[in-house]
Order: C-alpha cells, then structure tokens, then sequence
C-alpha cells in the first residue's frame, strides 16, 4: 500500500508545461475580467459625464430659446459637443389642447431630445419652453416653462413654445460638435384674452414627463385661489383642470430651428 506521504512527495504525474499552461490561462482569465469590468465601469461614466454636459446644454438653450421668442432677437446660434446618443428635433409632438370658455386651442408644440445610447429611457427635452429630465423611471424639471397665474386677477397666461423646421423630424447621432441656430418667427401672436367670472380651465397635454408636468403645474397655483386636479386616467399625458380662472391669454411662440455640426 502507498502511504499519504509517499502521494503528496510524488512528482511522477506532475507536467511542468502543463503548469505553465494552466498559470498562463488563469492569468489572462483575470485579465480579460479586469478589462471586461474596467471598460464598463469606464464607458458608463463618460456616458454619465456626457449626460451631465447634455443637461448643461440644454440649459443654455433653452436661454437662448427665451431670448428668441421673449424678447424678439432675430437669431441665436448654440454650440453644443455631444459625445455620444442622439440629438433630435421633431415638431409634430407634444400636442397641447386647451379648453375654456369659447376657448378651444389644439396645436403641437415640437421637441428638442437628447437620448443617451446606453439607456434610450434617459433622456432630456425641451417641450413647451421648459427643460425636462427622465432617469432611473422618473421624470424631473429641470428648467421652467412659462406658465403663471397672476393673483390678482386669476389670469392664466400660457406662453406656448411652437416648432418649425426645414422638416418635420431631424435627428444626428454621434460624437462631435453641433451648432443649433434658432430664428424668431413672425407668426407669433397672442389670442384674444377669453374671460369667464370663476372658469374653468382645462390643459390635455401629450408628454412622457407627466409627474414633472404636475409638480410643477402644482407649484403654479400655489399663491392663488386656483386648484388644479388631475385626470388620471388620459394615459398619452396629462389632463389637468384648473379653476377658477377669471382671463385666459395664450400666447404663441414659433421658433424656426436647424442644426449642423460634424461626426466622427
């Protein structure tokens, strides 16, 4: 019989090549998880970090967008690197309906987009003059539309944002630089001031912000009589009712956009 010590001292089936072998695919085993870890942590911060810089982004223009239909400058032109996911300009989504009184107003407002190439779910929008934020399963404000109501008077003004483009949808992906140029358009108006003592006002609007849309809806009554209440059940948005309101006044903003920009 063959002791325990003798099997334990016995290099007889022991293969030197073999061993080096084997240490040599351990080695480049932990490698490849190394790099395999490292690149992935590596490719989500640079998206996270681009993300960020998006979000900067879109707060200048949205500024810019202001200045353009606010106070009526002719042309402002936005620079933006985006390095990496899709950068998109459709004007025929993002439908408002506003009833009240005799007041039946319907019309697409546009949408600027930024989706991340990682996780098409994150995303940023400028939609109706304010800048919007989705991550995670939420959806976040992250600048103000112009949308208030004046206490004194209950008068609700609704400065509504309205796209046009050389077409209806334009969309670049990629990494590179892009100048975003807006243009005042002289179809801007305001309609004529409805009014009714104690009205109601009632805003359907087609968006994937909804819980950003309430807060902030939410946030413009207080400080007023108004009360705002929600029909929870229009599943393409928000279906908000607010009231009283003695004056109505919408007042439209069209805004004539292009971008260009190089990729590689």
């Amino acid at each position: 019989m063959i002791s325990i010590k003798r099997m334990i001292n016995d290099n007889s089936a022991v293969s030197e090549t073999l061993g080096y072998i084997l240490l040599f695919a351990i080695a480049l085993s932990a490698i490849a998880i190394i790099l395999l870890i490292g690149n992935t942590i590596i490719a989500n911060e640079k998206s996270r970090d681009n993300f960020q810089n998006m979000e900067q982004s879109f707060d200048i223009l949205q500024s810019n967008m202001k200045q353009v239909a606010l106070d009526g400058t002719p042309v402002k032109t936005t620079m933006i690197h985006m390095d990496g996911g899709t950068f998109a300009i459709n004007t025929s989504t993002s439908r408002l309906q506003v009833d009240y009184h005799s007041t039946h107003y319907d019309n697409n407002t546009g949408q600027i987009i930024f989706t991340q190439d990682t996780d098409s779910m994150n995303n940023l929008s400028i939609e109706n003059g304010g800048v919007w934020k989705a991550s995670d399963g939420y959806s976040y404000l992250i600048s103000q539309p112009r949308i208030y109501i004046t206490p004194q008077t209950n008068t609700l003004v609704l400065n509504v944002y309205r796209l046009t483009a050389p077409s209806s949808s334009l969309a670049n992906a990629g990494s590179g630089t892009m100048n975003i140029q807006m243009e005042y358009n002289d179809r801007s108006s305001v309609l004529p001031m409805d009014s009714d003592n104690n009205g109601v006002v009632t805003i359907t609007m087609d968006t994937t912000y909804r819980e950003a849309w309430k807060e902030y809806l939410n946030n413009t009554v207080i400080g007023t009589s108004a009360v705002v209440t929600y029909d929870d059940s229009y599943g393409a948005g928000i279906k908000a009712t607010i009231s009283p309101i003695s004056n109505l006044i919408i007042s439209e903003h069209w805004i004539t956009i292009s971008f260009s920009g190089l990729y590689v």
